[in-house]
């Protein structure tokens, strides 16, 4: 053993040296406990939907504080909605000093990509490096096709927002699947076919999401997600940084760079000096990586000069830029379409005091929130019904369960107030005509029977 590996607890360098972990592991393991905590408190707040007087928190706690719901829903309808700019300002603040920390410590989704990835035990370093490096770029053509649709008064943001993506898929996918198991078992052949109307496809989305963890570590976070986009740019210069001082690059210890192939973003170079600040979750797994205790996180702006201080910039290159801008041209036309004013078919029913089509779809994230909160669950999505703009909606269906008149459960549930807010038992919510109802002599009993029903 050297002295130096003597003096400081290093690994043995020679033949037999090998990888160890130090002692810096505290926040790595209150990142894991502040996950799982957070988990469990989505999961509550997500059964609260279903009785919300319950709810100690509102249910839409998560989706009120998500930036992206925030701006491309007031930015696609041309709307103020105060009770999510609220909390995209706070959120905006946290990302500019701590960087994109809410990836990391926050996001119930990335919290179960790294459940998954544990069960899969996924390689960190799948990719090679000019392939990760490229992909990265996806998510932010994602990002300028979202806003570019948003400013065209399209919706596309349900698509693969995390918070939406993951809340739909539960509750349209997983919780009526495990009501359907619970209440009989005997349909588990049956679970891939519709339910109520609602095929199975917002929870194959998630699976997808989840599977290709099988790839690399968090491929959704790394690859796909505009809500990471989002973050990235604003975590291009943040308040708390990684640093990186007096690293030997792992010289006379034989092993890998640890930091380097360990960092489940890709966000540290094959350079372990230089850091992707804009890609750094905040994990905090390479300061236990690091034998020499060279990783640290610290308030201090990049000081000129320093070579172990120097951030790996996020800018697109010009061909990158040029194809995105491309997209946004090519997509246009989709925009103007499915934002386009088109009658409502008479089978549709919105849900209480909606008025206007084209708001009401430019302002609704398809969520599924009002579904699953939904007491008759007579609230369900649409599919291309009412086209393009309308797909993944809700809309009311009769043949299901009625209206209570009493309720209002749709419209507390609703984050972005797309279904507009009436208090309980307003009389106004049947002032507003919903839909002409049909009377099927054939089928009713009063006609049929000669007999007084009056259920209707």
């Amino acid at each position: 053993m050297t002295k130096a590996s003597a003096g400081k607890g290093l690994p043995v360098v020679g033949q037999d040296a090998h990888y160890q972990t130090t002692s810096k592991v505290s926040l790595r393991n209150a990142r894991r406990a502040v996950q799982l905590a957070l988990l469990a408190l989505w999961l509550a707040l997500f059964l609260a939907t279903r009785d919300q007087s319950q709810a100690l928190l509102p249910p839409t706690l998560p989706l009120e504080t998500d930036p992206l719901v925030a701006l491309l829903t007031m930015g696609a309808a041309r709307v103020l909605v105060p009770s999510i700019v609220v909390g995209c300002a706070v959120f905006v603040v946290f990302t500019l000093v701590f960087g994109r920390a809410f990836c990391g410590w926050i996001c119930p989704l990335g919290t179960l990509f790294d459940l998954t990835n544990r069960a899969l035990k996924t390689p960190e370093d799948r990719l090679a490096t000019e392939t990760h490096q490229k992909l990265q770029y996806g998510k932010y053509l994602i990002l300028v096709v979202m806003v570019a649709g948003a400013l065209m008064s399209a919706q596309w943001l349900y698509v693969l927002d995390p918070l939406v993506l993951l809340f739909r898929a539960c509750a349209v996918g997983v919780w009526p699947v495990a009501t359907m198991l619970h209440d009989d078992p005997e349909q588990l052949g049956s679970v891939w076919q519709s339910f109520h109307g609602v095929t199975l496809a917002p929870l194959a989305l998630l699976a997808v999401a989840l599977a290709a963890v099988a790839i690399t570590p968090r491929f959704y976070c790394r690859y796909v997600c505009p809500l990471g986009a989002f973050f990235g740019l604003l975590s291009r210069a943040p308040l708390l940084r990684r640093r990186v001082t007096g690293c030997d690059a792992c010289v006379g210890v034989q092993t890998e760079k640890q930091c380097v192939s360990g960092c489940r973003m890709g966000a540290v170079p094959n350079n372990p000096h230089l850091t992707q600040n804009h890609e750094c979750i905040r994990c905090f797994s390479g300061r236990s990586f690091c034998h020499n205790q060279a990783i640290r996180f610290e308030v201090e702006p990049n000081k000129a000069g320093r070579q172990d201080a120097e951030d790996v910039p996020a800018a697109l290159s010009r061909r990158a830029f040029l194809a995105t801008a491309g997209a946004g041209v090519v997509l246009a036309p989709m925009a103007a379409m499915s934002s386009s004013t088109r009658a409502l078919p008479a089978s549709v029913v919105r849900p209480p005091r909606v008025l206007d089509e084209d708001t009401f779809t430019d302002q609704c994230i398809r969520c599924a929130m009002c579904v699953q909160a939904c007491p008759t669950q007579t609230l369900q999505l649409l599919h291309l019904e009412t086209g393009v703009a309308g797909f993944w909606t809700p809309a009311i269906t009769p043949a299901m369960a009625g209206c209570i008149p009493e309720c209002n459960a749709c419209s507390v549930a609703c984050p972005t107030d797309a279904i507009p807010d009436f208090q309980k038992g307003e009389q106004s919510k049947w002032l507003t005509k919903m839909g002409t109802a049909v009377l099927e002599k054939g089928r009713c009993i009063s006609h049929t029977e000669n007999t007084a029903c009056g259920k209707c």
